[in-house]
């Protein structure tokens, strides 16, 4: 299946209620240098299955149904985006208000030729290479962000919008996947310094809901902390200085222990070398007096 984008052209008067019309082919050469013939468009197959998709994604669920004809040599396709899925209401957001402007055809080649074997009085024939699909069987439209057509790309706003435009569209999916349902059994509290959860199934009152979505954010920012953290943190502080001046005292007390028994011995040493037994001095006396 090859795929071709085309600029979004909507058409005055026909954005009603749910519906965008969209030129979604047209003779002009793409940036491969093919050339698609308007006049040989087969559309059986896709008016059986009208599905338009987001970006080609084949395997996700569509996110509307189109309705297609040919018309002054252009194929033209109104879209009716689906209002039950969030990613399509989305969408339909973004192209009404010009951040998505592309569109994309996925068809099946029926008669192809290169441009060169053309005749030369034919309005594709070219020496420069690419393909002339004279039939081709269309198969499924797509809205795309960053379309394949060179023409396709040129958007009314820079490629700094178009990234911005990109991350906010993850962001979202992001925040929508992130919602959390309670356990059975809870509900959830939202509580100033953040969601709790509380037993009992009952939300009938104020801050309670059985799901809560978590905010992303981009990076850390101090200033959102909870406020008794700096209280923990000062009381931790406490009971550190608590305990070191603890093992200060202790240690002081062991030294003292230490010093006391050290000078213990040392008089006790005196003691045996500074006085005579009675005998001793009895002994000592003779020996002076002799």
């Amino acid at each position: 299946m090859l795929k071709k984008s085309y600029t979004v052209v909507k058409k005055k008067g026909r954005q009603v209620k749910n519906k965008i019309s969209f030129i979604a082919s047209t003779e002009n050469q793409d940036r491969y240098g093919d050339v698609v013939n308007q006049n040989g468009w087969t559309l059986a197959a896709y008016d059986r299955n009208p599905v338009v998709l987001f970006n080609h994604q084949a395997n996700m669920l569509p996110i509307g149904k189109g309705f297609v004809r040919v018309k002054d040599g252009q194929l033209l396709i109104d879209v009716e985006f689906d209002q039950d899925d969030e990613l399509a209401r989305k969408i339909e957001k973004k192209a009404r208000g010009g951040f998505l402007n592309a569109v994309s055809v996925g068809f099946n080649p029926i008669e192809a030729i290169n441009r060169s074997e053309l005749p030369k009085d034919h309005p594709a024939y070219t020496t420069k290479g690419g393909q002339f699909f004279n039939k081709s069987e269309l198969l499924e439209v797509s809205i795309v962000t960053i379309p394949a057509n060179s023409e396709a790309t040129s958007m009314s706003y820079d490629k700094i919008n178009l990234r911005k435009m990109i991350k906010s569209m993850i962001v979202e999916e992001v925040r929508a996947a992130i919602k959390v349902e309670a356990p059975n059994g809870f509900h959830w509290m939202d509580y100033k310094d953040g969601p709790v959860l509380m037993e009992g199934d009952n939300i009938d009152h104020e801050g309670a809901s059985s799901s809560f979505e978590f905010d992303v954010i981009e990076e850390h920012d101090p200033d959102m902390l909870r406020s008794d953290m700096e209280e923990d943190k000062g009381h931790y502080d406490k009971e550190e200085e608590s305990s070191e001046d603890e093992k200060s005292m202790t240690e002081d007390k062991e030294k003292d222990e230490e010093n006391k028994d050290h000078y213990d011995e040392d008089e006790d040493d005196k003691k045996d070398k500074g006085f005579l037994t009675d005998s001793e001095r009895d002994l000592l006396r003779y020996i002076l007096q002799s």
